[in-house]
């Protein structure tokens, strides 16, 4: 199986004449807090990570949790087929079919330095937006995180500033793509556009799969051929 993975990043770094649009109140869709969690569930199932209470976007073909190091796409599966008998259980995660993991080129957290202020976050499940908010001394962030509903392919990150210092701050910019993944096995191709990266990906089980089917197919003509002789 191909994948043909177009998880893309859209950055937008601004400096605006205005105050960003989004207001960090609370409504009956925007959930707003001051922190975010950080309780885990724990899991039995080895190489499986701890799960967290952290929101997530998605648009019905591409997903993920927010500042995690992993993305998921629809129909995208990895794993053994069927587990192994009762009673003894998988205990690995690639024991298991589960969702095939991309790293995630999305997960975009900033920091401002030089200066003291306060951050805020939301979760907007109306617009299906994540917000990050950083609010100091005539100086205003915002972060914006989302899998776009027609480019089905796009998962967002928008980051604005409103600078009424009149000096400069610097923002850092704290990526988590994470570990490479041990379900796909992706290639660098050429794109269309200079400034753009493209990656065409192979399932790894799909060529497992693959293998043994003709594996088998060869043993039952095998046997079909010896089954034909005894006959003649």
């Amino acid at each position: 199986m191909n994948l043909s993975c177009s998880v893309l990043l859209v950055l937008v770094l601004a400096s605006a004449t205005r105050v960003c649009s989004s207001s960090a109140k609370g409504t009956p869709t925007r959930f707003v807090t001051d922190e975010l969690p950080d309780q885990h569930s724990r899991t039995s199932i080895r190489f499986s990570k701890d799960g967290n209470f952290m929101p997530s976007v998605a648009n019905g073909y591409i997903g993920t949790v927010i500042y995690s190091d992993t993305v998921h796409v629809s129909g995208v599966y990895n794993g053994r087929a069927y587990p192994k008998k009762y009673p003894v259980y998988p205990v690995y995660l690639y024991q298991h079919a589960h969702r095939a993991r991309i790293p995630s080129t999305a997960s975009m957290n900033f920091r401002i330095d030089g200066i003291q202020g306060k951050s805020s976050y939301a979760l907007d499940v109306s617009e299906g937006v994540f917000y990050k908010w950083f609010k100091a001394v005539n100086l205003t962030v915002e972060q914006r995180i989302y899998a776009h509903r027609t480019r089905k392919n796009l998962l967002v990150v928008e980051i604005t500033a409103k600078n009424d210092a009149r000096r400069n701050f610097s923002m850092s910019l704290i990526p988590n793509m994470g570990y490479v993944t041990r379900d796909i096995h992706f290639f660098m191709t050429e794109s269309d556009r200079s400034e753009a990266l493209a990656a065409t990906g192979l399932v790894w089980l799909s060529v497992i799969f693959l293998h043994l089917c003709n594996k088998k197919q060869s043993t039952l003509e095998k046997s079909e051929n010896v089954s034909n002789s005894r006959h003649g």
